[in-house]
């Protein structure tokens, strides 16, 4: 088996071929500027496109016995793949003597440089990193008619950008159906399973899964499989001690669903948020709230529900969080017809929500709060609120929809930080990716419903975040902001 280990990032290092292939242009369209990687079978390339002035990754395969196989199994694996996490393939080429992927660049650095360069991570960074980790391999056992194994899960093959996970390289890929009797994945973090070809499942990516969560928390790499092989250290939380070697446990004593391990990761990112909210009750200088504005680009296309669904859950793990309502209407109407919606001195409370109208600005909280959910509605020319800390643009995905979306997202975001933005789509059969579940009632959710709120929540709280402001005071060591 063609073992290709590569990652595609900017700190690349590259070996061989460099100086002779560079300057070249390949299929007639892309213009080599690097080797990335080169090998006696294989190369890749940042390339740029001559016409469209983009970067791409291209993958050489020669055309050998292994290499062909190689390239038919990763090129059916990805062809239909459409995730965040997951670099777009852009096309799928056969040559005289090659074949050749041409994929989206991701402007990062390998999971395992990153480590490296910046030593251990913090256990909420490891869990955030973790979760986005988790959601991609849950995304893959998912497809249909049957599941992806991804069978390489290492840190080569892990690109950081700015705090976003992205999973590259799936060459050792397969559908779980597939007939394979040779071994697949790397010494260190391949399940014991991948030794002796029995038993190979969706549990063998959660082992993976497993030894990236040891080598982010510790910074080495584990030499051999047994789980014995395992080193904590005193720091270390149970919790997380007990997430890894769940994960690498037997195959049938292992967690078997993805999701489940990022539920767990979740858990510990929670109950790290609920300390540094105890924190702030005894800071005096609590600062302002943090504040996320909330847009459709069509009617009746979910921001309400969104809104009212991230203010629960937030107040649910402990971030004290206001929902404010632009227009006024869904604040009154939920006072009207729910008995339990109580009002005082202007201010509304329902389940475990704080509500208010954004006109009441002679309104002041008997508390203050370390989140402002904004409900701004639809765009329809209305002022937004630049001020704000991140936007969540939720946007159509009916074909009489996308042409307005993508104009809304052009016209009036594009002069917005983009770190700043998440775009997120209406429930639609047909997209999948980003994609809002069907929530009936944002107070009460299902676990499903929660993970996809987690997600969002986890992209704007975390400890390396995207907020570059210099002014703003936030919960200490939380909010905390680059400089």
């Amino acid at each position: 088996m063609l073992h290709i280990i590569f990652s595609w990032g900017i700190s690349l290092k590259t070996k061989g071929g460099r100086k002779r292939e560079k300057g070249n242009i390949l299929l007639n369209r892309y213009f080599i500027l690097d080797t990335l990687y080169s090998s006696e079978n294989s190369r890749v390339y940042l390339s740029k496109h001559l016409s469209l002035d983009d970067y791409r990754i291209i993958k050489r395969l020669q055309k050998t016995l292994v290499c062909e196989e190689c390239f038919h199994n990763e090129a059916n694996v990805l062809k239909n793949l459409k995730h965040d996490g997951i670099p777009i393939i852009y096309d799928i080429e056969e040559g005289q003597d090659a074949y050749y992927i041409i994929e989206e660049y991701i402007n990062g650095t390998s999971l395992y440089d990153y480590v490296k360069e910046n030593g251990p991570m913090s256990e909420e960074l490891t869990a955030n990193f973790g979760v986005q980790i988790c959601e991609i391999i849950s995304y893959l056992h998912k497809q249909k008619p049957e599941p992806i194994l991804y069978l390489d899960l290492k840190p080569q093959n892990l690109i950081v950008n700015n705090g976003k996970i992205y999973l590259v390289d799936f060459g050792n890929s397969m559908f779980v159906s597939a007939n394979r009797r040779y071994m697949s994945g790397t010494k260190g973090y391949a399940a014991p399973e991948q030794y002796d070809f029995k038993g190979i499942g969706t549990s063998t990516d959660i082992y993976g899964i497993g030894a990236i969560l040891y080598f982010m928390l510790k910074g080495t790499n584990l030499d051999k499989y047994e789980q014995k092989n395992l080193e904590f250290d005193s720091e270390m939380s149970e919790k997380f001690k007990k997430i890894i070697i769940q994960c690498m446990l037997p195959y049938d004593e292992r967690i078997g669903d993805a999701l489940v391990v990022a539920t767990n990761l979740n858990e510990i990112i929670h109950e790290k948020i609920r300390k540094k909210r105890e924190n702030k009750k005894e800071n005096k200088n609590l600062g302002t709230p943090l504040t996320i504005s909330v847009v459709g680009t069509e009617k009746h296309i979910g921001v309400t529900h969104l809104s009212l669904a991230l203010a629960s859950r937030l107040n649910e793990i402990g971030v004290r969080t206001m929902y404010e309502d632009c227009d006024g209407n869904v604040v009154r109407s939920i006072y009207k017809n729910c008995d339990k919606c109580r009002l005082s001195s202007g201010i509304y409370y329902y389940e475990n929500i704080i509500m208010k109208n954004s006109y009441s600005e002679i309104v002041n909280l008997k508390e203050d709060v370390d989140c402002k959910i904004l409900d701004t509605g639809r765009y329809n020319g209305q002022k937004i609120p630049k001020d704000s800390d991140f936007f969540i643009i939720v946007s159509g995905t009916k074909p009489w929809e996308i042409e307005d979306s993508l104009e809304i997202k052009r016209r009036v975001f594009a002069d917005f930080d983009s770190d700043k933005i998440v775009f997120l789509s209406n429930f639609s059969i047909n997209a999948e990716d980003k994609c809002i579940p069907v929530c009936i009632n944002p107070f009460f959710r299902s676990a499903d419903i929660n993970s996809f709120l987690d997600t969002v929540i986890n992209r704007v709280f975390k400890e390396e975040n995207v907020f570059k402001e210099k002014d703003k005071k936030r919960i200490p060591g939380f909010f905390k902001r680059k400089k």
